[in-house]
């Protein structure tokens, strides 16, 4: 069927290329946008304003101590049957210091002529007056580059590049890039093509590198230059990319950033990265046994796989290491029946072992992982991974999940920890991840359409130099730090970092000290930190604290059962900070029904009306608390870990939206087993499970704060919890819209929305409304 397109007769029409709504709380954003004069053909359901696609959007940063230099080049396709004439329009960063501005458009040189702010506004207030879209507000304080476009041909490409050197500011030593990539999700097509590639150089080593907004790669090349780069196709990316990194001196570097509203509590971001002390000592020598599960289940190539992915892991044991090799199937057969030296007979006799495998027999876990367990040796020093590998659930000796979890306590208090795979969708996934909750590890689940391979032998390369285990780490006076996670801070390994964040109480500048075992040598290193007691900060920090919070509630319900503190904490903190899946939709929807929220009022208001959708929504909850295993099962599992583990809150949040689709469309009602009385009498729809989905997506963290969409209308978190607050109506486009806008520079971002805005300011709420759009 043809798509249909509309028609608008605008004097300008502001085209892709960066209109920026504000994620982060920080002002550092630097790209521009097209704005066309005349007639446009426009996608149905795309921006009125962008009708121009981006084939590619290439970036190449060179970062040389805090001298960046960053290039882009991108391409731009007119799908109209028309020449349009347009101004390209380049906001220049309120903190940005530019030394040197070029472009390039279609292979020619241009010349940018630079306008000060209070003409700049001028032309942004016009836009927005003339094209009833509020989208370029945020700029109006910030003066701006202009070169007029001519011709954008019929059907044609436009490649512009780009080139500005900036300064980039330190603080406290951590220094950050900021790219604004979300102005891409303009675009009228997704776009094929996107790659951000960041050249680091410095006089000093580089120690903590880390992206907040997204999953990166990072290579280093010596210890004084890196490469990060993140790629993605057939996207539309909606949020800005931000690195932070720290040349510096130490054996062990530790990052602080904090995150404060006006609230009594602050939150906090801790990098702690291996510096020189990676270089200057051997790698810790660890003890290790590999735990096998060989049952008749993981033939169908499972078993080949895990096989070779064994043989990897023992290939690169260290000379000091320790390990041992556990099958298991009805039985628990070893290796050695110790703890042996990862030396050259020993290896030859694991590869062959290894190679001898069979699948057959039944599944036998907590024999498996007591004899795992007892290898440890008494006062040992040295660090215990298990790594413990299975497709099942357990069907011969001991089967009581409660005893085998109980067996995985013993582990613990011998300090050690027991990294567990699931492999396929038949596994008891909740088994597995109440023993690494109870051993301080982590658990990953590999699908039948990933490789088993490639998932372990990925992890065991992390793993394989520890160089701090037993770390502890203490915050200075006149700080308390609550709620951190990891909740167990995990050992430091080489060309690895902690990423910690927690909240806090007080403030201080003053040492954090950091204490760990290296080489058998008890270390101990004070570091200077400054928790601020002040209002300020990046907001990214806050949402990931919020991200690991809320699964680590939502695990406590699903691993050990719901009561009515973990509901309500969920709810709080996964509508202030816009962290909607399936799950949380549900509950605040319940939340929202309880509290008699009125409608117009309500962050969920969508939902609420849709009462299959609300069906759906209550069974992927049950189903979420009450699924064992299978791939519901397994599925909400991953979902979990993405948050647990998250270092973005961005990219985990999708990634557990993904995972938990996915578990409401395996879970069928009439699976859900017997509890409490409730047994779903819904039909899981199709269109119903994918309204819920839809649901999820609607959610917008901006500058700090949660903004859902209902219909037409964006409104603020606050809204719905809000007492007895006085409302204020304010028209699109009106004086008194201009006006509140002046008086109230800090709520740009959240107007630049649409232009249908519910927003809370101290005890106000304010309802812009638009009489033109349909809510």
């Amino acid at each position: 069927m043809k798509t249909k397109h509309f028609f608008f007769d605008w004097s300008w029409l502001v085209v892709l290329a960066g209109l920026i709504l504000g994620v982060f709380s920080t002002p550092g954003r630097a790209d521009g946008f097209i704005a066309v004069s005349g007639s446009a053909e426009v996608p149905r359901g795309h921006f009125p304003f962008a009708p121009l696609e981006v084939s590619y959007h290439r970036v190449n940063v060179k970062i040389n101590g805090q001298i960046c230099t960053t290039t882009v080049d991108e391409e731009f396709y007119n799908p109209n049957n028309r020449v349009l004439e347009g101004t390209y329009l380049f906001p220049v960063p309120k903190t940005a210091q530019i030394d040197k501005f070029t472009m390039n458009i279609g292979g020619k040189d241009v010349a940018a002529e630079l306008l000060a702010a209070d003409k700049a506004r001028a032309i942004y207030e016009d836009i927005v007056r003339k094209q009833r879209d509020p989208a370029l507000l945020e700029y109006a304080d910030r003066s701006v580059f202009k070169v007029r476009i001519f011709p954008i041909e019929a059907r044609s490409r436009k490649q512009v590049r780009i080139v500005y050197t900036e300064v980039l500011k330190s603080d406290s030593g951590l220094v950050s890039y900021l790219y604004p990539l979300n102005t891409e999700k303009f675009s009228a097509a997704l776009i094929k093509e996107v790659k951000v590639r960041v050249e680091l150089d410095n006089d000093q080593p580089l120690t903590s590198i880390y992206s907040p907004t997204h999953d990166v790669t990072i290579s280093r090349s010596g210890d004084k230059h890196a490469t990060v780069e993140f790629k993605a196709s057939n996207v539309r990316p909606d949020t800005d990319f931000q690195i932070l990194f720290a040349p510096r001196q130490r054996e062990v570097a530790l990052d602080l950033l904090t995150y404060r509203t006006s609230d009594d509590e602050g939150y906090f971001l801790l990098l702690a990265t291996p510096g020189t002390l990676a270089n200057a000592t051997r790698p810790v020598p660890k003890d290790i046994a590999f735990v096998l599960d060989t049952s008749g289940s993981m033939a169908d190539g499972k078993l080949d796989q895990a096989k070779k992915a064994l043989q990897f892991c023992v290939a690169n044991l260290n000379p000091d290491d320790r390990f041992e090799i556990i099958r298991f199937n009805d039985e628990a057969t070893p290796l050695f029946s110790k703890l042996t030296p990862a030396k050259d007979k020993a290896l030859a006799e694991a590869r062959e072992f290894v190679a001898r495998l069979k699948p057959n027999g039944g599944t036998n876990i907590h024999e498996a992982l007591a004899q795992a367990i007892a290898l440890r040796p008494d006062k040992s020093e040295r660090p215990y991974v298990i790594i413990f590998l299975t497709d099942g659930l357990p069907t011969v000796g001991e089967t009581s999940e409660e005893k085998i979890v109980a067996e995985s306590a013993r582990a613990a208090d011998r300090n050690t920890r027991i990294f567990c795979f699931g492999l396929g969708n038949d596994v008891n996934a909740r088994l597995l991840d109440r023993i690494v909750e109870k051993t301080r590890a982590a658990s990953d689940y590999v699908l039948p359409t990933e490789d088993i391979e490639v998932k372990v032998s990925n992890f065991f390369g992390k793993i394989r130099e520890p160089v701090l285990s037993n770390v502890k780490l203490t915050f200075p006076d006149g700080v308390k730090a609550t709620k951190f996670y990891p909740q167990a801070l995990p050992d430091l390994f080489r060309g690895e970092q902690l990423v910690l964040c927690g909240r806090y109480k007080g403030s201080a500048s003053g040492d954090c000290l950091l204490e760990g075992t290296a080489d058998g040598k008890a270390l101990r290193y004070k570091l200077p930190v400054t928790f601020s007691g002040e209002a300020g900060g990046d907001a990214f920090i806050g949402r990931l604290w919020a991200s690991r919070r809320v699964a680590y509630l939502l695990d406590e319900i699903r691993l050990h059962g719901e009561n009515k503190e973990l509901k309500d904490e969920v709810t709080q903190v996964a509508r202030e900070f816009g962290l909607v899946t399936p799950y949380t939709a549900y509950l605040i929807m319940e939340d929202e029904q309880r509290r008699h929220v009125a409608s117009e009022n309500q962050v969920m208001r969508e939902l609420n009306k849709d009462r299959e959708a609300q069906s759906s929504a209550r069974v992927a909850y049950d189903t979420y608390k009450m699924q064992v295993s299978g791939e519901a099962a397994v599925a909400n599992a991953r979902s979990q870990n993405s948050m647990k583990q998250a270092k973005s809150a961005a990219d985990s949040l999708a990634y557990a939206q993904s995972e938990a689709a996915r578990a409401m469309k395996a879970a069928p009602s009439a699976s859900l087993p017997q509890q409490a009385g409730y047994r779903a009498q819904v039909d899981l729809s199709r269109d119903a499970n994918t309204r819920v989905v839809q649901y999820t997506q609607n959610a917008r963290f901006v500058a700090g704060r949660a903004f859902y969409q209902n219909g037409s209308q964006w409104i603020d978190s606050n809204v719905s919890t809000l007492q007895a607050g006085k409302t204020v109506r304010l028209k699109f486009g009106s004086q008194e819209y201009f006006d509140f806008i002046s008086q109230n520079p800090q709520a740009r971002p959240y107007i630049a929305l649409g232009q249908n805005v519910k927003l809370a300011v101290k005890d106000t709420v304010y309802d812009i409304y638009d009489e033109t759009a349909v809510n």
